[in-house]
């Protein structure tokens, strides 16, 4: 399960701890953590983790940025990252700190277009990531899981987009 891995072992710092079903006990162990998924059978994780890869990353690693192609979702194990966005000065503005048992990247390995900021970790941090190919080949073998993390994904994104918009009024006049 090593589709498109490559890419993301070019990203410098990213040191990979394991992958796939040689790997899959260990990552379904640091799924367990994980708070959205809390609600998986251990069936359910093993098979998710089948299609996952767990990476290390020292502080100040740029995991993603704004602007590049990216097909992947990433879960925060230990760590932190901080996420900013450039303003239209071409400064770089801090807007939001991600801490273990969230995630980043839902957008691009939905809509395939670049990423709206940069992810940068603040400590040495241990991630997951799905890539677009796994996610869809999860959804062709079992369908069944893949709705309901397409559902998890849609609801979180739904929730973030509402912190936004109630954070974005108190600026409109």
């Amino acid at each position: 399960m090593n589709d498109n891995i490559n890419s993301v072992l070019e990203i410098e710092g990213l040191e990979m701890l394991g992958a796939g079903t040689s790997f899959a006990e260990e990552i379904s162990s640091m799924l367990s953590s994980v708070p959205i998924f809390d609600d998986l059978t251990r069936s359910e994780l093993n098979t998710m983790a089948s299609f996952l890869h767990a990476f290390r990353a020292p502080k100040k690693t740029v995991i993603l940025k704004e602007g590049a192609r990216t097909v992947y979702l990433f879960l925060v194990l230990e760590g932190s990252v901080s996420v900013h966005k450039e303003d239209g000065n071409g400064r770089q503005k801090l807007i939001a700190h991600i801490t273990p048992g969230k995630s980043f990247g839902e957008m691009s390995l939905l809509d395939d277009l670049p990423c709206s900021a940069t992810i940068t970790t603040e400590a040495e941090t241990r991630v997951l990531l799905i890539s677009r190919e796994c996610f869809r080949r999860m959804l062709d073998l079992n369908p069944a899981l893949g709705v309901r993390l397409l559902w998890k994904i849609g609801r979180l994104m739904s929730l973030r987009l509402r912190q936004t918009s109630s954070n974005l009024v108190d600026h409109l006049e």
